[in-house]
């Protein structure tokens, strides 16, 4: 009898080969983060491995981001403008990444009115307005370095 093992994850990893199969999973990563948000289930993780992502995120759904750590994992917002992550779903954990907003974003996290939100273990930095902000919440922020934003860290 075969045992087929099901990885409900989805995995990133941004120096994966464009042209062959993408599907998410660890063998055939996708390699923006953005393609992970859309494929991962609402519950599970999208696990982001060791690079560079030039990408402005919109987190809609229910789920774990998670980088390998804040010295290896970059979101990076270099010529965008707004937020460079907009949170807009509750039970959302994000951790392992800098988040450098470049000089360009205004905003390295934004929410309004979610809940769960945990922010833990992330360097978040170099935004023009605040490293986080977030309004009608109580995120739980925990062991993050921000830092070099114009305005404050958070708001």
């Amino acid at each position: 009898t075969a045992t087929i093992e099901y990885d409900p994850n989805i995995y990133v990893d941004a120096a994966a080969n464009a042209t062959g199969i993408e599907d998410g999973t660890e063998t055939h990563p996708f390699n923006t983060i953005t393609e992970g948000i859309i494929a991962v289930s609402p519950g599970k993780s999208v696990i982001v491995a060791t690079g560079t992502y030039y990408e402005q995120l919109i987190i809609n759904k229910s789920i774990t981001l998670q980088g390998v750590s804040q010295d290896n994992t970059f979101i990076f917002g270099s010529g965008l403008t707004g937020n460079l992550i907009t949170i807009e779903a509750d039970n959302i954990t994000i951790t392992g990444f800098t988040i450098d907003g470049s000089g360009s974003t205004s905003i390295g996290l934004y929410f309004d009115s979610y809940s769960f939100v945990n922010i833990n273990n992330n360097l978040i930095k170099n935004n023009k307005d605040y490293g986080i902000s977030y309004i009608n919440s109580a995120p739980i922020i925990e062991g993050n370095n921000i830092e070099n934003n114009s305005r404050s860290g958070i708001r």
